[in-house]
């Protein structure tokens, strides 16, 4: 179609001619075969023949250049085109198509590429049986055509499960392609899962059944259907069982007195099937509950594999109440002044009182003289757990049989077993005898006296200990200061005294009601003083790999203090605390040097020096001196030679004197 145009400053004018060819050779010059053309198995594709032709040209088509012609899936349509149908793996090829008239001919190549479907490799089970708590793999694997696109999705009952990475996905569910993975399964993960595949040319899915065996469902319609002291009868209805049968069933309840679910039963008997088809059972419990208390119930079903979860709790329901069933625990007793007989028990808690108006009876009587039991009714005292009977003065610590009896307003309970308790105790009538002190330092004196008679008309009790007092030679006895032994043995040491000082020391023995008579008084003066200086000029030297020499000064006594016993030469390793420490003792009389063995090479220790006296250890040399022990070696003349010298923190005396001395000789020349 051609079109020419006139036109001037006032209008424009169109005319229009159309050309004809009515003759032309074909060509696919302006509109060739696609090179690739895809299809998916099973599909249907068109491969467009559409070349430029005049008059209309006649078609071949060829594939892998045999020809083809049109039948069975394939048609040709009058336009050229070729369709084929139902599209398999045995069409993929290169396909030409021929057009020719009269004034020649002309053809265009094209490929065909058939795609794969999705296809199962592997299929998800028909069913899966697991347990509550077991860790489940589901897996499924399709066959793809690697130049697709492909997704694995996950559903459970219809609904897409969340892969790990979105924030609402259930953490015990991970997805990695064809493989999903459910932690510690529950039994609200039962029901229908399915594994799809996905692609551009298609969509395949398996499906499984996962059924999950655990312990039963809570039972359902909980009745109390008649109530007593202590039994119950109840019924019930079975819930699902989850894939075992059930085998028994556990009662719990609560009482106004525990808030906590405690077991009644944990397996009921006598079970009455009520209603076969509705699962409605009836139990009857007798001797589980206690009278007088407000219950609430729940049951819980077992199997095999496990109890299930408890029913709602019943509605609230009073036992009747009765006497009560259980005795007081814990008698016992004793104490007092002297004539009192102290009877004690545990009081009965509320939920073993059975009833209102809980009181006690007791019982008693002297061990082995009497016969039949003396007993008091202590109603108007109520829930106590203490009595005091009095007893004649002449029975001072006795001993007595006691027991005790719970009573309310329906009766009384059991009488408790026999206890044996004393009476109370009198004091003293025995006072230590051959008293003798001795100086044990200079700030403490070791006291000692003779047993005690322990009989009953001597001590009156049970001897608990023993109490002195003690006062300086100088001073009144009112003066006196007192130090009690909580122990039986006859001896006892007095600290904190002055130095070369007499005392006077007087011992008693004393019980529960107190103190007896004072023994005769005894004087003995403290030693003098410990040694009040340290030892000087304190060196340490290396000897071999586990031992050092130290050596020091003389430490020379005042008129105040002992005489000196020796030296105590203390070592402990740096890193542990001085009361780890060991000593090595040299004598006064021996050489100032001591050989401290059996270290360990390598190790930094701490050492000081002190002297000792009966008086007691003096002064240590300060401050500690700090050494480390090193790694020796023999030398050629068989002395033991460090490789690095023995290291000090601390400078010995000597050294700096001996420093300031060649400083003050250098200043002078």
């Amino acid at each position: 179609m051609y079109q020419c145009e006139a036109k001037n400053q006032l209008k424009a004018k169109y005319s229009t001619g159309q050309l004809r060819v009515l003759s032309l050779k074909p060509s696919f010059k302006k509109k060739p075969l696609e090179s690739e053309t895809y299809g998916s198995e099973g599909g249907n594709v068109t491969l467009r023949c559409n070349p430029e032709a005049a008059p209309k040209p006649t078609f071949t088509w060829k594939k892998d250049n045999i020809v083809i012609g049109a039948g069975g899936k394939r048609f040709i349509t009058e336009t050229g085109n070729l369709i084929i149908r139902q599209l398999s793996r045995d069409d993929e090829g290169v396909y030409t198509c021929v057009a020719k008239n009269q004034y020649g001919s002309d053809e265009s190549r094209g490929r065909l590429i058939v795609l794969r479907t999705p296809r199962f490799l592997e299929r998800l089970p028909p069913r899966i049986t697991t347990q509550v708590g077991e860790v489940i793999f589901l897996h499924c694997n399709a066959e793809i055509d690697p130049i697709l696109d492909t997704a694995y999705l996950w559903n459970h009952n219809g609904m897409r499960l969340k892969d790990e990475s979105d924030m609402y996905a259930d953490r015990r569910i991970k997805i990695d392609g064809g493989e999903l993975t459910i932690f510690d399964v529950s039994l609200s993960d039962v029901g229908d899962y399915e594994c799809v595949v996905k692609s551009a040319i298609g969509r395949i899915s398996s499906h499984t059944q996962l059924r999950i065996e655990g312990p039963p469902g809570p039972p359902g319609g909980l009745q109390i259907m008649n109530i007593g002291r202590s039994s119950i009868t109840l019924e019930w209805t079975d819930s699902n069982s989850n894939g075992r049968p059930v085998t028994s069933y556990v009662l719990t309840g609560r009482t106004q007195w525990n808030s906590s679910w405690t077991v009644i039963s944990d397996n009921i008997g006598n079970i009455i099937e009520v209603d076969r088809y509705n699962g409605r059972k009836r139990a009857i419990i007798n001797t589980a509950l206690t009278p007088g208390s407000v219950y609430e119930f729940r049951v819980q079903a077992v199997n095999a594999l496990g109890v299930g979860k408890p029913s709602a709790p019943s509605p609230q329901f009073s036992t009747l109440p009765d006497k009560p069933y259980q005795a007081p625990a814990n008698v016992g007793g004793g104490g007092g002044k002297i004539g009192d007989l102290t009877i004690t028990w545990t009081p009965l808690p509320p939920h073993l009182q059975n009833g209102p108006g809980i009181h006690y009876k007791i019982f008693w009587r002297r061990n082995g003289t009497e016969v039949e039991f003396q007993s008091l009714l202590l109603k108007e005292y109520g829930n106590v757990g203490m009595h005091v009977v009095h007893v004649s003065l002449n029975y001072f610590y006795t001993p007595y049989n006691v027991k005790v009896q719970a009573l309310n307003s329906l009766g009384a309970g059991p009488e408790s077993e026999v206890a044996t308790i004393y009476s109370a105790e009198d004091m003293p009538q025995v006072a230590p005898q051959q008293v003798y002190s001795r100086s044990f330092n200079s700030t403490a004196l070791n006291v000692t006296w003779d047993p005690i008679d322990q009989s009953r008309d001597r001590l009156r009790g049970k001897l608990i200990g023993h109490r002195l007092k003690y006062w300086k030679q100088e001073n009144k006895e009112e003066e006196c200061i007192y130090y009690l032994s909580r122990t039986t043995r006859n001896w006892a040491l007095i600290v904190g005294l002055q130095p070369d000082t007499y005392y006077y020391v007087k011992v008693m023995a004393f019980n529960s009601a107190g103190e007896g008579p004072e023994s005769e008084r005894f004087l003995e003066r403290t030693f003098r003083k410990a040694p009040q200086k340290p030892p000087a000029s304190v060196n340490v030297w290396a000897v071999n790999p586990s031992t050092v020499r130290v050596v020091w000064r003389y430490v020379q006594p005042t008129d105040e203090e002992e005489p000196l016993i020796g030296y105590k030469v203390r070592v402990w390793e740096i890193d542990q605390d001085m009361s780890t420490a060991n000593d090595t003792l040299v004598e006064v009389e021996q050489k100032l040097e001591a050989y401290v063995t059996n270290l360990t090479p390598g190790k930094s220790y701490n050492l000081r020096v002190l002297a000792y006296s009966n008086g007691g250890d003096g002064r240590m040399s300060s401050p500690p001196i700090t050494f480390q022990m090193g790694d020796y070696h023999s030398d050629a003349y068989g002395y033991y030679v460090r490789d690095a010298a023995l290291q000090h923190k601390s400078i010995p005396i000597t050294a700096l004197l001996l420093l300031l001395f060649i400083i003050h000789i250098c200043n002078y020349s």
